[in-house]
């Protein structure tokens, strides 16, 4: 016995020893050896350009396809994340040279078989973030226990993502064009890292779900993938699509001692400035903890091929957007993160809400600038608290949730089931875990702020910070996580293995969701709070 433990630890370290080697038409690779989270050994290549570097004269502009590159490209390190300001570590980091993804397949050989593949779109408010895994969030170990192929994107982020004179000078949308390119890049590429490029899931979390959401709707992102996983985001929320991005444009311009009366000399202009000016210029238009975001998703009807053609409720009303098989859910309790950064600066922040609600509503929602709206702000806010003196955190976290996360994930699902030809799989993640994404904002352990907004990434993702999974529900709920969206990668169906229980799809008229928690239940109705986000119809 003894002996065979040993020629197997030998067989594994050799195994691990081996660097991998794939063949692409984009050229040879060489990466390195990974452990999966069960002991699976898989094949990591990493920081593979799949567009030009966005510099100089290519600043905002559209991506441009790389092209092939001469030699073996080692792919054995991350790439660098794309220019930000990083709360976490209250520094910048990243560079504008950024567009990069990362593989992580079990067989990169030539005839291995075929594995569904996923594609990443990470969140972070078009902001912050990556798809990194050693240098940021996203370590591939536990999605890797599956047969799957995983692949994860950079894109474009702020200033340099997003920035528009909501012209034809600069259109804006650039890092929504940067996923575009990433996904034709995997749909010509992935067979050379054995995925199949017949099965390809686009699934991401808050921002990252709002940008699948717009790849199902949007004309330039036709063909490139076969279902679509959303998680907490929609491009129906009202920070998914941003009305002023121009104006802040024009900010940015007068800032940076650019002309801003010629959008053409503006955007000259400012291809000549450092790109870290911009980042600090959106640090410093902060009104409230991220917002405004300034620069995000727009309708850039002034392109020749848009991104966004039309509002997303029209697109899908009209029917001309990509039919094809959809998951998307919230958590529980989406905006039990925000009160936990409200709390942690004391009182000030609630104190000032208290006082004056408006000015926190408008620019959550993306209506600063809308001054028929204050009111109704400030009636939104009553409806949730007659007594203004008394504002209960529980509560002020449902109103938040109801106005940016669970009035549009209603609209989502009743407009998809009533013109998608694809169906439409509704779920709520209600699993509080040992680690919760409020803790990274409240030190206060005795105030409860519910299952948040991005819990589920604790359990999907290993995230180098963060120990392995220990407690018996969170490795249930995870194991549960893990089967649904794989199975629904490689079958358009999500299901649970070794269970009775089947996700059955929402229909026109007849909502119905799974709860996702350690034990998996199929509810028969409509979501807990679908009464409740009325207290902000008149706003909307």
């Amino acid at each position: 016995m003894l002996v065979w433990l040993v020629t197997l630890s030998l067989v594994c370290v050799r195994a691990m020893n081996v660097q991998p080697v794939a063949n692409v038409p984009s050229g040879s690779l060489k990466g390195l050896k990974m452990l999966s989270t069960e002991g699976r050994i898989f094949s990591a290549f990493r920081g593979i350009p799949y567009a030009k570097p966005p510099v100089g004269p290519r600043r905002f502009q559209d991506p441009e396809a790389a092209g092939a590159w001469s030699g073996v490209l080692d792919a054995s390190k991350e790439g660098a994340s794309c220019l930000q300001f990083d709360s976490r570590l209250d520094s910048f980091r990243g560079q504008e040279d950024c567009l990069f993804l990362n593989v992580y397949t079990h067989d990169a050989s030539a005839g291995a078989k075929k594995r569904p593949v996923m594609v990443w779109i990470h969140g972070g408010s078009w902001t912050s973030g990556s798809g990194n895994g050693e240098n940021d969030i996203y370590g591939p170990h536990n999605l890797l226990d599956r047969d799957i192929v995983l692949v994860t994107i950079n894109y474009r982020l702020s200033v340099l993502g997003f920035l528009s004179t909501e012209d034809a000078a600069a259109p804006g949308n650039y890092g929504l064009l940067d996923q575009v390119m990433a996904m034709k890049w995997v749909k010509e590429n992935i067979e050379g890292f054995g995925g199949d490029r017949t099965s390809i899931t686009i699934f991401g979390q808050s921002s990252g779900a709002v940008s699948v959401h717009g790849h199902i709707l949007s004309p330039r992102s036709k063909g490139l993938f076969e279902s679509a996983i959303a998680q907490s985001g929609s491009a129906l929320c009202p920070w998914a699509i941003l009305n002023y991005v121009g104006n802040y444009t024009k900010q940015l311009g007068v800032h940076m001692n650019c002309p801003t009366s010629s959008s053409v000399q503006l955007v000259q202009c400012l291809r000549t400035k450092n790109a870290t000016d911009f980042i600090q210029f959106q640090k410093d238009l902060q009104v409230i903890d991220g917002s405004p975001t300034a620069f995000g998703p727009r309708i850039d009807v002034e392109r020749r091929e848009p991104f966004y053609p039309m509002r997303p409720e029209d697109i899908i009303r009209s029917g001309s957007f990509n039919h094809v098989p959809f998951v998307t859910g919230v958590t529980t309790n989406e905006a039990g993160f925000v009160v936990a950064k409200m709390t942690s600066k004391g009182t000030e922040t609630i104190d000032a809400i208290k006082e004056d609600p408006a000015p926190a509503i408008l620019y959550a929602t993306g209506h600063e600038f809308n001054a028929s709206k204050l009111q109704k702000a400030r009636n939104v806010f009553d409806n949730y608290f007659p007594d203004r003196s008394n504002v209960n955190l529980n509560t002020l976290e449902a109103m938040i949730s109801d106005g940016m996360f669970f009035q549009c994930a209603i609209d989502t699902v009743k407009l998809h089931t009533q013109h998608s030809k694809a169906p439409v799989f509704s779920y709520l993640y209600g699993h509080r875990g040992l680690l919760t994404y409020s803790m990274l904002f409240s030190s206060d352990l005795d105030v409860e702020y519910g299952v948040t907004h991005g819990d589920e990434i604790f359990l999907m993702f290993a995230i180098p910070f963060v120990p392995p999974l220990l407690v018996p529900g969170d490795i249930a709920t995870a194991e549960n996580l893990l089967d649904l969206w794989t199975s629904f990668s490689a079958t358009g169906v999500p299901v649970k293995n070794n269970s009775n229980i089947e996700w059955l799809p929402a229909k026109a008229g007849e909502m119905r969701y799974m709860l996702i928690k350690d034990e998996l239940a199929m509810v028969n109705g409509e979501y807990p709070f679908a009464n409740r986000v009325s207290k902000w119809s008149d706003f909307f």
